[in-house]
């Protein structure tokens, strides 16, 4: 779809306004970093060749994810991920959040190398951020950097940041306006704002209420998460995951807590659960005992979003073989849209939980407490 963007811009077309080269007339959505392409030259003829090549970075990208402890559970879970319904959507269509998956696979792994190696990884989290805005995200990964490394990371992040805005800006927000919303009780999709906003179109309710819900969810969201992650147990527990894992956890979560809070996303986009599972499973100690069973509940719930359509589609098969009437099917549809929805919550909260536990230990911020705080150590 990128390469149809390309090629109708090349042409003349307004893209930003409407696709007029794509019957369906939807306009760029994405970064207009993408538009420079031609310089390249890069066209629509490059299709098969450029799709290959995105599935071949996102093979190579989960490459470089840890993989979980040799115990035979873990591998099954992963197992299933990998070849779950989600990843095999975004492949199918050769979507381009697996490039951002790449580049952020990437990135994570540089940054947990040598200075030189982190200035790189930064560098391709800068840029999968101007390609794909969310990735932008990952430079919270410099809170690991001493206060003065995150200090000179956050400069040359600004200044890249204010370039890219003076030579783009304007058609940075026509994009972002592209950006659609709703159906909120759509199949294959999934946002923080489904159950605020589908509820209040279902009562007729204005728009400012659901604003009113989907903040105050949030909100306490946010606040369980704080609560939950001040445990001691669970902090240290975090902090004690090696490098990689604790990496590629916080990279994970705080995508696709951005993902799920601003915006109406595809379901492929659950490819960046992958990153999260390798340090999820590796706090799972003992499976059985009372305080891993949270854990446990959350890599189901994981696996349940990323298989979520092959199930809907399995159910809706099988309704129709058996000729159950498409009124009673119209009611599973709705208990599993709000099942979907309630996972989707308490995920996403887990992911914050591991966030701020992370973030509470962090190099920058110890190193900012000391400093401000040096009788207190």
């Amino acid at each position: 779809m990128i390469l149809g963007y390309v090629d109708c811009h090349a042409r003349g077309f307004d893209v930003l306004a409407a696709n007029s080269c794509n019957p369906l007339g939807f306009p760029l959505m994405y970064s207009p970093l993408w538009l420079s392409l031609p310089v390249m030259p890069v066209t629509d003829a490059w299709r098969v060749g450029t799709g290959l090549a995105n599935i071949g970075f996102f093979l190579f990208g989960m490459t470089l994810i840890p993989p979980p402890a040799r115990r035979g559970w873990k591998m099954l879970v992963m197992l299933a991920a990998v070849v779950s319904g989600s990843v095999a959507f975004a492949v199918e269509r050769s979507n381009i959040d697996i490039t951002m998956f790449g580049l952020a696979a990437v990135s994570v792994r540089l940054l947990l190398a040598s200075r030189r190696a982190r200035a790189a990884g930064y560098a391709f989290a800068l840029l999968a951020g101007m390609l794909k805005f969310y990735p932008f995200t990952l430079l919270i990964l410099a809170l690991s950097e001493p206060l003065l490394g995150l200090i000179a990371v956050s400069a040359a992040a600004a200044i890249t940041l204010a370039t890219f805005v003076a030579v783009y800006g304007r058609d940075i927000i026509r994009a972002i306006h592209g950006i659609p919303t709703g159906p909120f009780f759509a199949v294959d999709a999934f946002s923080g704002q489904d159950v605020a906003y589908g509820l209040a179109s279902l009562s007729g309710w204005p728009v400012s209420v659901s604003r009113v819900i989907m903040a105050s969810m949030t909100l306490c969201m946010i606040a369980y998460a704080v609560k939950l992650s001040g445990r001691a147990g669970l902090r240290d527990r975090v902090r004690q995951l090696p490098p990689a894992e604790l990496a590629f956890l916080a990279a994970g979560s705080v995508m696709m807590i951005t993902c799920f809070l601003t915006a109406q996303n595809v379901t492929y986009r659950c490819i960046h659960f992958l990153f999260v599972l390798p340090g999820l499973l590796a706090l799972v100690e003992h499976p059985g005992s009372r305080r891993d069973r949270p854990l446990v509940l959350g890599l189901c719930g994981i696996l349940s979003l990323m298989w979520s359509e092959v199930v809907r589609t399995a159910i809706n098969q099988i309704a129709f073989a058996v000729g159950v009437d498409p009124t009673e099917i119209g009611k599973i549809y709705s208990w599993l849209w709000l099942a979907r929805e309630l996972t989707w919550w308490a995920v996403i909260t887990m992911l914050a939980t591991f966030l701020i536990a992370w973030l509470a230990r962090s190099r920058a911020l110890t190193d900012l407490r000391l400093r401000m705080f040096p009788s207190s150590h």
